[in-house]
């Protein structure tokens, strides 16, 4: 089950719905969970290099926790900036190496990851975040519960069985062949 979630790291909502997230793969076995975080800086200048590595914790399957713990730390102490420092402490807790957060942060390294998560959000004409997207089908804007995850998810496995036809008004049932 595919879930692409566009976030951005200094945004109340953002910060809730990846709560939500969380208690949702912990209380629940989603087969296949391929977790898709999407990048959407509101303010770029305060929040790029957070993404940047948001996408290299990807490459080491930790994005989840880095984001959690980021986000974390930016909304229990939010008169401090999402500064290098900040960044640096978060990676390491999340299990990535501090010389590579190092380099990534002394380079541009995954910032075309990050604009292009950002163009692509705006070509499918998302607007607003915390903004999620199931298998690509369903789309939910703003923050949603785990119960609404839940249903949403459920919308997704479904499958609609017809063994009806319709042409103009007349219906009727096809034959099995």
């Amino acid at each position: 089950m595919k879930i692409e979630v566009w976030f951005d790291f200094n945004h109340e909502q953002s910060y809730q719905q990846i709560k939500e997230i969380d208690q949702l793969i912990h209380d629940y076995s989603i087969d296949d969970l391929e977790l898709l975080y999407r990048s959407y800086p509101i303010d770029k200048d305060l929040t790029i290099d957070a993404h940047r590595l948001s996408h290299l914790a990807k490459k080491y399957h930790a994005q989840h926790e880095f984001n959690l713990s980021l986000i974390e730390e930016t909304i229990h102490h939010p008169s401090d900036l999402i500064n290098q420092e900040i960044l640096k402490k978060v990676a390491i807790k999340n299990y990535l190496d501090e010389e590579t957060v190092e380099e990534i942060l002394a380079s541009n390294a995954y910032l075309n990851h990050v604009e292009s998560n950002l163009e692509n959000a705006l070509f499918k004409k998302i607007m607003h975040i915390p903004h999620i997207r199931i298998e690509g089908k369903i789309k939910l804007d703003g923050m949603q519960t785990k119960d609404d995850m839940i249903r949403a998810l459920n919308m997704a496995k479904a499958t609609l069985k017809t063994n009806e036809h319709c042409v103009g008004e007349h219906c009727g049932r096809k034959k099995a062949q």
